[in-house]
This record gives structure tokens, sequence and C-alpha cells, in this order.
């Protein structure tokens, strides 16, 4: 902060010993609103001082001339002859004879008159008082009334009570910002106390230091034209300024977004949905994304950049670039189905289209992450999950066990009703197995063996539960099958030889 006011101190004091050209007087030319302006402008140089000549085409009033040249060095607007009509019978797109000095200033216009002068108009020469008590503070002008003679020496180009108030003017802004720091800083303290936020304190240095040199920069600003500096220290102040304000304030407004997602992620982990923990980080990257853009404009606007042909070149590049991310565009759409619909949330198995299945590890805007029993991270575009199936084995409550178990031929009636009588008590008494859904049955005779279908719920929706519960189901099935001395059939082909008497000779 003090290498940004030396800089500031360095400029101001460059711009004091800088000497001003010499220029010749300049003839007063009423002719054109651009031969008015320099009238104006090049007979109030600073060596090259001509108030009556400067007042020629302001109907002759010395004051309304000196305070509009006063206004427009104070408030760093730079006439560019250039963009003044250089015609003695212009009008205006109303049709009127009248033309603003600066499309900053619309209520100061030059006007034609019946003699064929271009002369400011007369409620423009009463709009000039009031601008001057809006751009000048009246507590720093009758501060100035009372000075004593010798605060109005000049010393390397500025009087002595310039230097001063320019040091009051950063000493209040630095002030005014550390005030502001301290104050919405314990405001923000006492709102994560009350509402309980797991935050801590150290979460909130990163919004500090953009709030304090916001502060700064709005106070500097509305110090400037109190100083009643040249044009080009004007210009450079308060480029300078605005330029630390927009970038505070874009710093601000991303930092802030940051915070707020520390805050509501806070909460979501404290909720049983996990929607709130897919959406949280999208809403700030898209929030991030929407400040940065309107701020890079907000900044070169404040720069003096053009930036109407800018939107206008991106909004024309911006049809060529939909049209050339469609699959983007589509994806976009689809991760707003997947939030609105929820087929899944993050950290859920499911299958999708029958192929691709795994644990669910991040829903971006363009993808969703899945990560496979293998451990492979697969990536799938929300499009394409917005236009196939779901199946999401963590909405279920149970798992189900099937499976067919087939004995050989040689297995007795006897021997199948006691291997599906032992079968069905093992699973109804089995802790983790649903009772009242146990099926066992001996449904088919299949070409080489019997079979028999087996079928119950497990009390868990999880995969890895299912695979324990069916080993020890195995296991169980092979030792009854022990017990009852019964071997488990597998495909087989039998070859029978028929034996034919020889024939009699």
């Amino acid at each position: 902060m003090r290498a940004v006011h030396f800089l500031l101190f360095t400029i101001f004091l460059w711009f004091g010993s800088a000497r001003t050209a010499l220029a010749a007087p300049y003839p007063p030319d009423c002719s054109t609103p651009v031969g008015a302006t320099k009238t104006l402008l090049k007979n109030l140089l600073k060596d090259n001082w001509h108030r009556a000549e400067a007042s020629t085409c302001i109907q002759g009033n010395e004051k309304a001339a000196l305070q509009l040249k006063q206004i427009l060095d104070a408030q760093g607007i730079y006439i560019d002859y250039a963009k003044l009509p250089n015609d003695a019978e212009y009008v205006n797109e109303s049709g009127s004879p009248q033309v603003a000095i600066d499309i900053r200033l619309p209520e100061i216009q030059w006007e034609r008159q019946l003699d064929g002068t271009w002369q400011l108009s007369t409620s423009s020469i009463q709009n000039i008082q009031s601008l001057y008590q809006d751009t000048f503070s009246s507590y720093v002008s009758s501060l100035l009334d009372k000075l004593p003679a010798s605060f109005f020496e000049t010393v390397l180009g500025f009087q002595i009570w310039q230097y001063l108030l320019f040091v009051i003017i950063l000493l209040f802004s630095w002030l005014a910002g550390r005030l502001v720091d301290r104050v919405i800083y314990g405001q923000i303290l006492k709102f994560i106390e009350k509402h309980q936020f797991s935050l801590q304190p150290e979460q909130l240095l990163p919004l500090r230091s953009p709030i304090v040199w916001l502060t700064i920069s709005i106070c500097f600003l509305a110090g400037i034209p109190d100083l009643q500096l040249p044009i080009r220290s004007s210009q450079t102040l308060f480029f300078i300024s605005r330029l630390i304000l927009s970038v505070s304030a874009v710093l601000l407004f991303s930092r802030v977004i940051d915070f707020m997602s520390d805050i509501f992620l806070s909460r979501a982990e404290k909720t049983e949905s996990k929607l709130d923990d897919q959406l949280i980080p999208l809403v700030k990257r898209a929030g991030k994304t929407l400040v940065w853009v309107f701020g890079v404009v907000f900044i070169l606007q404040n720069m003096g950049v053009q930036v109407t042909a800018l939107v206008a070149f991106g909004s024309v590049g911006g049809v060529a670039i939909a049209l050339a991310s469609k699959d983007t565009v589509e994806n976009l759409f689809g991760s707003l189905v997947v939030f609105i619909d929820q087929p899944f949330q993050i950290g859920e198995y499911v299958v999708i289209d029958g192929s691709i299945e795994g644990v669910i590890e991040e829903v971006g805007f363009r993808s969703t992450r899945i990560r496979t029993l293998e451990r492979t991270l697969i990536s799938v575009p929300n499009a394409k999950i917005s236009q196939c199936t779901v199946n999401n084995f963590a909405k279920i409550s149970q798992r189900r066990f099937k499976c067919n178990v087939t004995l050989r031929y040689d297995t007795s009636r006897e021997q199948l009703q006691a291997f599906i009588a032992e079968a069905k008590s093992y699973l109804e008494n089995h802790e983790q197995i649903d009772e009242k859904t146990v099926l066992v049955l001996f449904n088919n005779m299949n070409s080489f063996s019997l079979d028999i279908l087996v079928m119950a719920f497990i009390n868990s929706n999880q995969w890895m539960d299912l695979q324990v519960v069916k080993q020890d189901i195995f296991f169980s099935f092979m030792k009854i099958a022990e017990d009852l001395d019964i071997g488990f059939a597998f495909p087989t082909t039998t070859i029978e030889f028929e034996n034919q008497s020889p024939s009699n000779s």
C-alpha cells in the first residue's frame, strides 16, 4: 500500500515539474464547434493565459470560461477535437444546430446563433455553475478562501496547498479503507458466530485486501477534482484510481463467491442429500467465470477502451463459437437435466446404458466422471446421460441373489427333496437374507441335469455385501450336497454301443 502511495506522489511531482510548451495566443474562431472549443481551451493553457479571448465563444463570460476549464481538468476530461464537427452548418440527429462539448458533459452544448457563430448556450452557462459546485467540495473552497497567500506559491509546478491536500486525501483514503475493513470484518465474524458456520476467521483474509483498496480508490477518486490539477495530471490520477477500483471490485466479487460457496458447503455437509454437494461447486465456477468476463469488460471500459465494438465483435464471434461448440452446448443442457431430474448423486453405484458401471465421482458442466470397479475413471458426456437408461443401484433397499443349482440325474427324489428343504432352511435363517423373499424350487429337468431355482434378497444395497453372501451360500450348498451324497451336474454326452450277434454263415 505504501508503494502505491509513493507511486501516486511521484507521478504528482513529475507532472508538476513538467513544463508546458510555449504556445502563441490562439486567434478566436467561433465559426464552427471545433473552432469554438479550441478558442476556449488553447487560450487557457498554463503558459498561454488569455481569459478575454477564451470567453469569446462563451458570450464573453470569463467566469464561466474559467469554471468550465476547471471542471474539464478536475474530472480528467480530455477533449478530442477530431470528434467535434468542423461544419458551420452542422445539425444534430434531431435537426437542431447544437452539439455537446463532450459526451461526458451532455449538459454543456455549443449552439449556432442567428449571426452564424457558435456560442455556448445560455442554459449551458447556467449549468456550469451547478457542475462547478458538484465537482468541487464546498469545504475545500471555503478552506482555500481562508488560507494565507503563502500557500498559493508554486513549487515544482504545483501550489503548496495542492501538495498538502494531496497528502491529506491519501491519508484520509487509507484511514477510510482500514475503518471499512474493520467494520465489515467484525460484522462478518458476528454473522458466522450467529449462524454457527464451520468457518475459521482465516478464511476471511482474502476478502480484506480488496475491500481496503476498493475503499481507498473510491475516496481518492472523490478527492481528485478538489486538487484542481491540470488535465494531464488529473487524467493520470483518474486512470490509476479507476484501474485500482476496477481490479479491486472484480477480486472482491470473485472472493465473495469463494466465501459464500464455503458457507453453503459447510451447510451441505450437514444434509443427507448430495445434490447440493454437486451443485455448489458448479455454481461457484459459473459465478466466477461470469464475474471475470464482465470484470475484464469493466476494467477495459475504465481504462478508456471502447468496449462497444469489442462487445459487438464478441456477439458475432459468439454465434460462430456456438455453432462450432454444438456438442458443448448439448452437454451443458444435459447437465441441467441431470441436476433437475437427479438420476444419481455423488458416491452412488450406477450402470449407464447397460455398459458403463461404477461409482459417481464428480458431475461437471460437460461430463460426469465415474470410477469403475477396475479403478479406472470414465468421463461420460452429460448429453449422453440425459438420453440413456440409468440403473441406480443406490436407490434399491435390497440386492437380489439368484442362481440355478444343477444336480445329476442319478439323484433320487428323496435326495432332491432333502436338498431343497435344507437349502431353504439355511437361507431363511441367514442373518443377512430377508426370509420372506426366499424361493427354492425344482423348476427344470435339463438335458443333463435336474435344475433347482434359488432366489432371495439380501438386506443391503452394497455390491460387496452381495458377493460375500453369495460366497457363504455356495459353500453351504456344497456342504449340503456332500452330506446327502449328491453330485453337481455339468454338460456331458453319453454314447451307447449296440451289441449285434454275428450272422450264421
